[in-house]
């Protein structure tokens, strides 16, 4: 199941008489495209709302004489519940957590696919072989025969490309420290959904400066 996304208001373009947003849920919840065009329409001195879902583009066309580009950002504000607008690469460590939490919960989307994908073709091969080869075996098979023909053919061993040796270190580390390597998730999981608690404050305890 795929998680909701976060709810976040970025500032895409601004120039004079022109300002687009995006937002990064809009494509998950088309429903309320009709609502947010409705509200920005409403604001005397818009000439033009263009919502388009399937991006989460929203165009506002309008008369910098009449209205200015605060009161568009409020409106839509307004609209969506959504505080503030945010420009890219200037998130809030709140939103950044809505960013982040999704894919540590169940990892990101792409990598669910990819993941379902292989497993349905390793149960396909499980049951064609009769349990007696796995796609991971037949892979590891074919790897080494490669290698093999590779070194008859040329009658030499050559050293790895240096992208092979980094995905073999990579691979090795992951094999041999799996266990610090899901204590660390966990760790990040904590700190992700960790509620901040004020500090506790002694009445007694008074500072003056």
């Amino acid at each position: 199941m795929r998680c909701e996304p976060p709810r976040i208001i970025y500032l895409a373009h601004d120039s004079p008489g022109r300002i687009r947003f995006r937002l990064t849920w809009l494509r998950d919840h088309r429903d309320e495209s009709d609502a947010i065009a409705d509200a920005l329409s409403d604001v005397a001195g818009v000439d033009e709302v263009q919502v388009r879902p399937f991006t989460g583009s929203v165009l506002v066309t309008y008369d910098p004489a009449r209205v200015d580009v605060a009161a568009i950002r409020a409106a839509l504000c307004t609209a969506t519940g959504v505080p503030e607008v945010t420009l890219p690469g200037h998130e809030t460590p709140a939103q950044l957590r809505q960013i982040l939490r999704g894919s540590v919960d169940e990892g990101a989307h792409l990598s669910q696919v990819a993941s379902k994908a292989f497993q349905g073709l390793n149960v396909d091969l499980l049951r064609l072989t009769g349990g007696r080869a796995s796609l991971g075996t037949l892979t590891s098979l074919g790897l080494v025969a490669g290698a093999a023909a590779k070194v008859l053919g040329s009658g030499r061993i050559e050293l790895p490309e240096w992208h092979q040796l980094l995905w073999w270190g990579f691979r090795s580390f992951t094999e041999l420290e799996g266990e610090a390597i899901a204590t660390a998730r966990k760790h990040t999981h904590h700190k992700l959904h960790a509620d901040v608690e004020p500090p506790i404050v002694d009445p007694d305890d008074h500072h003056h400066k």
